[in-house]
């Protein structure tokens, strides 16, 4: 006779679903999550959206819960009880990071700038097969060039080189399929 599968507990980070599904698995529970691969598919939307539920069958429903419920003693004592090391206890301490002189992130213009260089070399290595990552790495310039907050000459190298193999590659591409018709 097969087991309803019932919802356990609907969890919000993949990382804690994935630790409560394997530790009842090691128990000798039939888990599974419910969920997961619109996480996977979607790059964590489906988490947000509906969570993951860690489904048991109906008769492993009281076992599993007091599983589940040692695991969260077992980290709730890891994390604030005596058996917590040293390094533990300087990875919970927000002092810890105040030693190292906290450097400004870098403008957005920047990011955008090395995010388009970076998409057009390697739409530039792969053209014949994914020539849409240059017009990903076009728009970011085009974004770039019209954002106000970029200083008079603060157009780095990469810029121009990615404008200019983008440019070369958008060529390439126009005669290439434009070739048939002058035929």
């Amino acid at each position: 006779m097969s087991d309803e599968l019932r919802t356990l507990v609907t969890f919000s980070d993949p990382i804690e679903a994935e630790l409560a599904l394997h530790r009842l698995l090691d128990e000798g529970m039939h888990a599974g999550l419910s969920g997961d691969l619109t996480g996977n598919v979607f790059g964590g939307l489906g988490y947000s959206v509906g969570g993951m539920d860690l489904v048991v069958p109906e008769s492993e429903v009281a076992k599993s819960r007091i599983i589940l419920a040692a695991l969260a003693e077992e980290i709730d004592h890891r994390k604030h009880g005596a058996g917590v090391s040293k390094f533990e206890d300087a990875l919970d301490d927000p002092k810890a990071d105040q030693d190292r002189d906290d450097e400004p992130p870098p403008p957005l213009y920047v990011i955008r700038t090395n995010q388009a260089f970076r998409a057009s070399v390697f739409g530039f290595l792969c053209m014949p097969i994914i020539p849409i990552v240059h017009i990903y790495s076009f728009i970011l310039l085009v974004r770039v060039a019209s954002d106000p907050k970029v200083p008079a000459g603060g157009l780095s190298r990469k810029f121009y080189i990615a404008m200019a193999i983008d440019l070369a590659v958008f060529i390439v591409w126009v005669a290439l399929f434009s070739l048939p018709f002058y035929r």
